[in-house]
């Protein structure tokens, strides 16, 4: 039996502030993000590509091929995000009973999209 994926229920523009004050995060259309940021849709397109070249995810602990990640880490100073140096994921297993307590490393997010100006956006 195929499996169904639902798509995540979007966070509406005058609901992006509360929600990351509240949740720590928010799942925007992408004509909302292009709003909130300034950017064009092709603009928002042209980033496809870091996003359409991810290795696959070696360390699922059940053995699957299902996943493809990229991992960084930013910290946001004012509007300028500022990479950290590369580091391991980790979950504890009470967040992620599957695949936590493990450090995870995975390959970097490309340069060129971290480099790419709307990034910083």
């Amino acid at each position: 039996m195929p499996t169904t994926v639902l798509p995540p229920s979007l966070t509406s523009p005058d609901a992006l502030l509360p929600a990351l004050q509240q949740q720590g995060h928010a799942v925007l259309s992408a004509a909302t993000l292009c709003a909130a940021t300034g950017c064009s849709l092709p603009a928002l397109h042209a980033l496809d590509a870091g996003w359409n070249d991810l290795p696959p995810d070696e360390h699922l602990k059940d053995g699957g091929r299902y996943r493809r990640r990229r991992h960084a880490c930013f910290v946001a100073e004012g509007e300028v995000l500022q990479p950290v140096p590369h580091r391991a994921h980790w979950q504890p297993v009470e967040y992620n009973a599957l695949h936590g307590g493990i450090e995870r490393w995975f390959e970097p997010i490309e340069p060129a999209l971290v480099g790419d100006p709307l990034w910083n956006r």
